[in-house]
């Protein structure tokens, strides 16, 4: 079973949605936006009306720090502009070549359709920028991500044990962002 799967049967979690929206300017630094919760990130969606718009999510990993970035340009460039349930841009149209204007939407990370989660600690990180190489000043990007959060770990835990079946199974609490002190 996935985690999305084991859900119903669980305990101390629940589903958020982060929307945001920003107006970006070309060749600035990035805006950043925080989200401090952990648990798992299910789908980022990022819609935008410039090829060069950027968005990179920064979140600590179980062990490593992971950072994922993303312009709908680069989908284009790999060839990845078909509809694909499990990601990928979803919509590439630009009307002219020697315009970075168009309407982008890509679908950068679909747990949904493959029911798998990718998961975070702490706090996540959203960058938006957009590069030298437009030809607009300013663009728009609008990024909506859905997320499992763990809101009691001790009642997420005992959950998982009495699913499971026992109240000795071993839990890796590093995963769970858990630090004793």
């Amino acid at each position: 079973m996935s985690v999305r799967e084991l859900l119903p049967f669980l305990k101390g979690w629940d589903n958020r949605v982060h929307v945001t929206h920003v107006t970006v300017m070309r060749g600035a630094s990035p805006q950043i936006v925080e989200v401090n919760e952990f648990g798992h990130l299910f789908q980022l969606t990022m819609v935008t009306d410039d090829c060069y718009s950027k968005v990179e999510f920064e979140f600590k990993g179980p062990y490593e720090p992971v950072s994922v970035a993303f312009r709908p340009i680069d989908a284009y460039i790999y060839g990845a502009t078909a509809q694909d349930p499990a990601g990928w841009a979803q919509r590439y149209t630009r009307p002219s070549r020697t315009s970075s204007a168009g309407f982008y939407m890509v679908a950068m990370w679909a747990g949904y359709a493959t029911n798998s989660t990718i998961p975070y600690l702490d706090k996540t990180l959203s960058k938006f920028s957009l590069g030298e190489e437009s030809t607009q000043e300013t663009a728009q990007i609008l990024v909506t991500s859905y997320h499992t959060v763990i809101l009691d770990l001790e009642k997420f835990i005992r959950s998982w044990r009495a699913f499971q079946g026992t109240r000795n199974m071993d839990v890796d609490r590093t995963l769970v962002g858990y630090t004793e002190t």
